[in-house]
């Protein structure tokens, strides 16, 4: 088993009937066609299945992958530090539209003119 589908299960378990998918492609780096894909190939193979409500769950032999490579007890958030880019994203002020922009060691690859 690839690890995308190990960690398509990881989540899917951590997350039970509140996935979306564009979290995925978030999460994993991966195109929105390719999560699709993989998930439909993860249901013919029957390690997630469509309740009765027709949500995706993690089935037994899901659940069993998971199990063997100790990933039952965690949930995919704690395999991403996310609190730090949160932190990141509040503490950086906008730039204004007259502000001058300096990329990031601008002086020590600029040898000037």
């Amino acid at each position: 088993m690839d690890y995308r589908e190990i960690l398509i299960l990881l989540y899917m378990n951590s997350v039970k009937q509140n996935y979306v998918y564009s979290d995925l492609v978030e999460l994993l780096g991966l195109t929105y066609d390719y999560v699709i894909d993989k998930v439909d190939h993860l249901i013919d193979e029957e390690y997630l299945f469509i309740n009765k409500n027709g949500s995706l769950e993690v089935g037994i032999k899901g659940s069993e992958v998971l199990s063997e490579n100790n990933f039952l007890e965690i949930t995919i958030f704690d395999l991403y530090d996310t609190r730090g880019l949160v932190n990141e994203r509040i503490s950086l002020s906008p730039l204004e539209i007259n502000d001058i922009y300096v990329p990031e060691n601008f002086d020590k690859k600029f040898k000037g003119y």
